[in-house]
């Protein structure tokens, strides 16, 4: 698995990132923000969430869905925001309260683990390398994409109305997360990876 800058995501140097980005948003400070980062829509699988965030807008008006990245989708919703690309994304995440991952293929994506290391709550799909760092229920939401279309989508209206609906459960995946980044820091990176090229190097001899 990839590491993460640790004290980069940290919230905590991020002062007043929150209520600024989301003022430049036009977001209430109370709605929930659900973030989305990727550049292929496609394969990240943006169109799920677009379906559910339409059919869930009625019952949650205050949930917000955002996209960071350098593909705008063709969508006008009240629920949707595009937010563009950023060389700061620590400070997107800031303003976030989950980030959604409904990707249909991702080796370890790097986003999952920057979230976590930001204290978000963060639900990724089953396709997803890094989704194994994830411990479904404690330290986030590993949910399909894939299999039957009425399924998939009811599984992921009920994940993100239950993190709505539920911040006391956001905050404790976020703490869970934000807990197993610790161990997945650059430096413990380094030190796994020294130790991977140390046990190659002792089995070639």
């Amino acid at each position: 698995h990839n590491g993460v800058d640790t004290e980069r995501f940290a919230r905590a140097r991020l002062g007043s990132a929150r209520d600024d980005v989301r003022a430049g948003l036009g977001i209430d400070a109370d709605a929930t923000v659900f973030l989305m980062v990727a550049h292929n829509l496609a394969l990240k699988n943006f169109a799920l969430l677009e379906t559910v965030f339409r059919r869930l807008h009625v019952v949650l008006p205050g949930a917000r869905l955002v996209l960071l990245g350098k593909r705008r989708p063709n969508v006008d919703a009240p629920w949707f925001m595009y937010a563009g690309l950023s060389d700061c994304p620590e400070r997107m995440y800031a303003a976030a309260d989950v980030l959604l991952h409904p990707t249909f293929y991702d080796a370890c994506a790097n986003v999952v683990l920057e979230a976590m290391a930001s204290g978000l709550a963060v639900v990724s799909s089953d396709r997803n390398g890094s989704a194994e760092l994830i411990e479904s229920g404690s330290t986030g939401l590993v949910l399909p994409v894939v299999g039957r279309g009425a399924a998939v989508e009811m599984a992921w209206q009920q994940a993100i109305r239950e993190l709505t609906e539920e911040p006391e459960h956001r905050r404790r995946l976020g703490e869970g997360a934000k807990a197993a980044a610790g161990a997945l820091s650059m430096e413990r990176y380094v030190d796994r990876f020294e130790a991977l090229l140390e046990q190659i190097a002792e089995s070639a001899d």
